[in-house]
Protein backbone atom coordinates (compact mmCIF):
# COMPACT_ATOMS: atom_id res chain seq x y z
CA UNK A 1 0.00 0.00 0.00
CA UNK A 2 1.37 3.37 -0.97
CA UNK A 3 1.52 6.36 1.37
CA UNK A 4 -1.01 8.11 -0.84
CA UNK A 5 -3.50 5.21 -0.60
CA UNK A 6 -3.02 5.08 3.16
CA UNK A 7 -3.74 8.82 3.50
CA UNK A 8 -6.86 8.43 1.36
CA UNK A 9 -8.17 5.59 3.54
CA UNK A 10 -7.47 7.60 6.72
CA UNK A 11 -9.25 10.62 5.22
CA UNK A 12 -12.31 8.51 4.28
CA UNK A 13 -12.46 6.93 7.75
CA UNK A 14 -12.20 10.36 9.40
CA UNK A 15 -14.98 11.63 7.14
CA UNK A 16 -17.24 8.70 8.07
CA UNK A 17 -16.49 9.22 11.79
CA UNK A 18 -17.31 12.92 11.48
CA UNK A 19 -20.61 12.12 9.76
CA UNK A 20 -21.53 9.62 12.49
CA UNK A 21 -20.78 12.14 15.26
CA UNK A 22 -22.73 14.89 13.46
CA UNK A 23 -25.72 12.55 12.95
CA UNK A 24 -25.70 11.58 16.63
CA UNK A 25 -25.58 15.22 17.69
CA UNK A 26 -28.48 16.07 15.36
CA UNK A 27 -30.61 13.22 16.68
CA UNK A 28 -29.86 14.24 20.26
CA UNK A 29 -30.87 17.84 19.58
CA UNK A 30 -34.03 16.70 17.80
CA UNK A 31 -35.00 14.46 20.73
CA UNK A 32 -34.33 17.30 23.17
CA UNK A 33 -36.46 19.63 21.05
CA UNK A 34 -39.31 17.09 21.00
CA UNK A 35 -39.13 16.85 24.80
CA UNK A 36 -39.60 20.61 25.03
CA UNK A 37 -42.41 20.91 22.48
CA UNK A 38 -44.48 17.74 22.72
CA UNK A 39 -47.44 17.08 20.45
CA UNK A 40 -50.91 18.52 19.93
CA UNK A 41 -52.55 15.21 20.85
CA UNK A 42 -54.23 16.69 23.93
CA UNK A 43 -54.41 20.09 25.57
CA UNK A 44 -55.14 23.57 24.34
CA UNK A 45 -56.13 27.06 25.45
CA UNK A 46 -58.10 27.55 28.65
CA UNK A 47 -58.75 30.22 31.27
CA UNK A 48 -59.75 29.28 34.82
CA UNK A 49 -59.46 30.69 38.36
CA UNK A 50 -57.07 29.39 40.99
CA UNK A 51 -57.73 28.94 44.71
CA UNK A 52 -56.90 32.63 45.25
CA UNK A 53 -59.19 33.75 42.41
CA UNK A 54 -56.30 34.60 40.09
CA UNK A 55 -56.89 34.06 36.39
CA UNK A 56 -54.77 31.17 35.09
CA UNK A 57 -54.39 30.18 31.44
CA UNK A 58 -52.51 27.45 29.63
CA UNK A 59 -49.80 30.09 28.97
CA UNK A 60 -49.38 31.18 32.60
CA UNK A 61 -46.21 29.13 33.15
CA UNK A 62 -44.29 29.34 29.85
CA UNK A 63 -40.95 28.00 31.06
CA UNK A 64 -42.19 25.05 33.08
CA UNK A 65 -43.33 21.53 32.43
CA UNK A 66 -46.90 20.99 33.66
CA UNK A 67 -48.48 18.12 35.52
CA UNK A 68 -52.22 18.34 34.83
CA UNK A 69 -54.53 16.31 37.06
CA UNK A 70 -58.34 16.32 36.89
CA UNK A 71 -60.47 15.40 39.89
CA UNK A 72 -62.70 16.79 42.63
CA UNK A 73 -62.24 17.52 46.31
CA UNK A 74 -65.11 15.28 47.47
CA UNK A 75 -63.43 12.30 45.80
CA UNK A 76 -63.03 9.66 48.54
CA UNK A 77 -59.84 7.92 47.39
CA UNK A 78 -58.52 8.15 43.81
CA UNK A 79 -57.95 11.92 43.73
CA UNK A 80 -56.25 12.22 47.14
CA UNK A 81 -54.03 9.27 46.24
CA UNK A 82 -53.14 10.80 42.87
CA UNK A 83 -52.30 14.17 44.42
CA UNK A 84 -50.26 12.48 47.15
CA UNK A 85 -48.28 10.59 44.50
CA UNK A 86 -47.59 13.84 42.63
CA UNK A 87 -46.58 15.52 45.91
CA UNK A 88 -44.15 12.71 46.76
CA UNK A 89 -42.64 12.85 43.26
CA UNK A 90 -42.11 16.61 43.54
CA UNK A 91 -40.45 16.16 46.95
CA UNK A 92 -38.10 13.52 45.57
CA UNK A 93 -37.08 15.73 42.61
CA UNK A 94 -35.63 18.38 44.93
CA UNK A 95 -34.53 21.52 43.08
CA UNK A 96 -35.61 20.07 39.72
CA UNK A 97 -39.23 20.51 40.86
CA UNK A 98 -38.92 24.26 40.27
CA UNK A 99 -39.09 23.50 36.54
CA UNK A 100 -42.52 21.88 36.97
CA UNK A 101 -45.93 23.44 37.61
CA UNK A 102 -48.45 20.91 38.97
CA UNK A 103 -52.08 21.82 38.29
CA UNK A 104 -55.29 20.29 39.66
CA UNK A 105 -58.44 21.06 37.65
CA UNK A 106 -61.71 20.33 39.38
CA UNK A 107 -64.48 18.44 37.59
CA UNK A 108 -66.96 19.61 40.23
CA UNK A 109 -67.06 23.41 39.94
CA UNK A 110 -70.48 23.62 41.64
CA UNK A 111 -68.99 22.49 44.96
CA UNK A 112 -65.29 23.18 44.41
CA UNK A 113 -65.25 26.94 44.86
CA UNK A 114 -62.02 28.88 45.32
CA UNK A 115 -62.45 28.76 49.12
CA UNK A 116 -62.95 24.98 49.09
CA UNK A 117 -59.89 24.54 46.87
CA UNK A 118 -57.78 26.79 49.12
CA UNK A 119 -58.55 24.58 52.11
CA UNK A 120 -57.99 21.39 50.12
CA UNK A 121 -54.63 22.65 48.86
CA UNK A 122 -53.19 22.52 52.39
CA UNK A 123 -53.11 18.72 52.23
CA UNK A 124 -50.68 18.50 49.32
CA UNK A 125 -47.44 19.87 47.89
CA UNK A 126 -47.32 23.65 48.20
CA UNK A 127 -46.56 24.19 44.50
CA UNK A 128 -49.79 22.58 43.26
CA UNK A 129 -52.35 25.13 42.10
CA UNK A 130 -56.04 24.26 42.13
CA UNK A 131 -58.30 25.55 39.36
CA UNK A 132 -62.04 25.99 39.02
CA UNK A 133 -64.43 27.84 36.74
CA UNK A 134 -67.93 27.68 35.35
CA UNK A 135 -69.34 24.30 34.38
CA UNK A 136 -69.02 25.34 30.73
CA UNK A 137 -65.33 26.22 31.19
CA UNK A 138 -64.65 22.91 32.93
CA UNK A 139 -66.43 20.96 30.20
CA UNK A 140 -64.37 22.80 27.59
CA UNK A 141 -61.00 22.09 29.21
CA UNK A 142 -61.96 18.46 29.94
CA UNK A 143 -62.78 18.06 26.25
CA UNK A 144 -59.38 19.49 25.29
CA UNK A 145 -57.70 16.83 27.45
CA UNK A 146 -60.15 14.09 26.42
CA UNK A 147 -61.21 13.60 30.03
CA UNK A 148 -64.51 11.87 30.73
CA UNK A 149 -66.59 12.93 33.74
CA UNK A 150 -70.19 12.51 34.88
CA UNK A 151 -72.15 12.83 38.11
CA UNK A 152 -73.18 9.48 39.57
CA UNK A 153 -76.59 10.78 40.69
CA UNK A 154 -78.53 13.99 41.39
CA UNK A 155 -78.37 13.77 45.20
CA UNK A 156 -76.50 16.42 47.18
CA UNK A 157 -73.79 13.91 48.11
CA UNK A 158 -73.08 12.82 44.53
CA UNK A 159 -69.75 11.52 43.33
CA UNK A 160 -68.23 12.01 39.89
CA UNK A 161 -67.06 9.22 37.62
CA UNK A 162 -64.03 10.50 35.75
CA UNK A 163 -60.87 9.59 33.89
CA UNK A 164 -58.01 9.22 36.37
CA UNK A 165 -55.19 10.28 34.06
CA UNK A 166 -52.31 12.61 34.82
CA UNK A 167 -50.97 14.53 31.84
CA UNK A 168 -47.41 15.77 31.43
CA UNK A 169 -47.20 18.84 29.22
CA UNK A 170 -44.11 20.51 27.77
CA UNK A 171 -43.23 24.15 28.49
CA UNK A 172 -44.63 24.96 25.04
CA UNK A 173 -47.96 23.41 26.04
CA UNK A 174 -47.59 20.28 23.93
CA UNK A 175 -48.48 16.84 25.25
CA UNK A 176 -45.52 14.66 26.32
CA UNK A 177 -46.87 11.72 28.30
CA UNK A 178 -49.63 10.54 30.58
CA UNK A 179 -49.80 8.31 33.63
CA UNK A 180 -52.68 6.13 34.80
CA UNK A 181 -54.07 5.93 38.35
CA UNK A 182 -51.64 3.18 39.38
CA UNK A 183 -48.52 5.24 38.57
CA UNK A 184 -46.06 5.63 41.43
CA UNK A 185 -44.06 8.62 42.61
CA UNK A 186 -40.92 6.82 41.43
CA UNK A 187 -42.30 6.59 37.88
CA UNK A 188 -43.06 10.32 37.85
CA UNK A 189 -39.66 11.27 39.24
CA UNK A 190 -37.82 8.88 36.89
CA UNK A 191 -39.56 10.48 33.91
CA UNK A 192 -38.69 14.01 34.99
CA UNK A 193 -35.13 13.03 35.89
CA UNK A 194 -34.75 11.74 32.31
CA UNK A 195 -35.72 15.09 30.76
CA UNK A 196 -34.45 17.55 33.38
CA UNK A 197 -30.68 17.22 33.12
Amino acid sequence: MTVRSFKLIVFILCLILFMLIASGAWLSLRQSDDEQKGSDLVGGPFELLDQDRNSITNDSFPNRFKIIYFGFTFCPDVCPMGLTTISEALDSLGTKAKHIQPIFITLDPLRDTADVLRNYKENFHESIIFLTGSLEQIRSVAKLYKVYFQKTNNDDDYLIDHSAITFIMAPSGGYLKHFGPSATAVEFSNFFNSILK
